[in-house]
């Protein structure tokens, strides 16, 4: 096997992105990966986390390429969506219940648990402003997520998300309802809903 050309395989299938997880999981020796930080083909971004040298780093894929059971979730998910055009400084991130967040909370993320039952609920995938595919929730999970989270976030974002999907084409009340309806929050969402539409 051509350990180096299965190596530009993989950065090319990832768009630049290589982890040491995935040179094992191909059974290629690691060594391979500094032979090509030297080569001056890949920069090592972080522990484990490698991108090509013509490439710019995409935080929030290479974020989530690290943190596999992370969801990008909250003002962020709104930026995702294109509801908000504040571009997030520090990331929001939803993890299920039990998840050690502290490494998360110590880099400035916004972490949030939530019980395993709700994780996954709403799950979608979204670009990273590089076109790379991650894991976001759609946005009417995201709408119930900022109205949860109401006290810790902007009122002017929320208020400005909750136009934009009253006047959306796509907007789909019933699933948002019954989003609310299970993360208890259709009473105040329904008062938002009131004023907006």
């Amino acid at each position: 096997m051509d350990f180096k050309n299965e190596l530009y395989k993989q950065i090319d299938k990832n768009k630049g992105i290589l982890t040491t997880a995935e040179v094992t999981r191909l059974g290629i020796p690691r060594m391979y990966i500094q032979t090509l930080v030297k080569d001056g083909v890949l920069q090592n971004v972080e522990r484990g986390l490698y991108c090509s040298s013509d490439c710019f780093v995409d935080e929030m894929y290479c974020l989530q390429t690290k943190y596999k059971r992370t969801i990008f979730s909250h003002d962020t998910a709104l930026f995702l969506h294109n509801y908000t055009d504040r571009n997030p400084l520090q990331y929001s991130l939803t993890v299920p219940s039990g998840y050690n967040t502290k490494v998360l909370r110590q880099q400035g993320h916004h972490v949030y648990s939530i019980k395993k039952d709700l994780f996954t609920i709403g799950l979608c995938q979204r670009k990273t402003p590089f076109g790379r595919l991650i894991n976001t929730y759609n946005i009417e999970r995201t709408l119930c997520d900022v109205i949860c989270s109401r006290n810790q976030l902007d009122i002017t974002v929320i208020k400005e998300a909750l136009f934009h999907y009253a006047e959306s084409d796509e907007k789909n009340i019933p699933l948002l309802m019954t989003y609310a309806d299970q993360f208890r929050v259709s009473k105040i969402l329904s008062e938002y809903l009131r004023i907006i539409l």
